[in-house]
This record gives C-alpha cells, structure tokens and sequence, in this order.
C-alpha cells in the first residue's frame, strides 16, 4: 500500500507498514508495554474518512502488531 494524498487536505499519510514499522520499533526506546493509543479523529476530519481509518488499523494494522508483540502477560499484569 503506498502513503496516500488526503482528499481534504493533500497531504500524504503514512502507510500501514510505515505505522506497524514504527509501532514495532517502540520496545526499542521506551520498553515492554501492554497498551498503544492511536489518535485518529483530529479536528476538520469528515467522520467517514474516520470509520475508514478505523476499519483499515483493525483490519491492516492491529493484527499484525498483535502477533508480532504478543508476549506472555506477566503475573503482574494478570492479576491486575
């Protein structure tokens, strides 16, 4: 998939493997972690290309991560 123009405000997007790449390469700096937020309905953003957005990360994007940083949880966090 290549990074893509918006329709409203032409500028190019990231693409999935450009964010799963850099999600991936977190550990890296900040250490193991169980939780990712992802921001994506900022101001000026028409509400379907939102629920595009969020169709794409659940379908493209989150997969891939999970199983790619799935982890045995620790007893901490299972008791949590």
């Amino acid at each position: 998939m290549k990074s893509t123009a918006s329709s409203t405000t032409g500028k190019t997007h990231p693409t999935c493997g450009q964010i799963i790449d850099k999600v991936l390469s977190f550990p890296e700096y900040f250490g193991p972690y169980q939780r990712q937020l992802f921001g994506l309905d900022f101001g000026g953003i028409p509400e379907a290309i939102i629920h595009d957005e969020i169709d794409l990360l659940s379908e493209e994007i989150l997969p891939v991560l999970r199983r790619e940083m799935s982890v045995a949880p620790t007893a901490a966090a299972a008791s949590a």
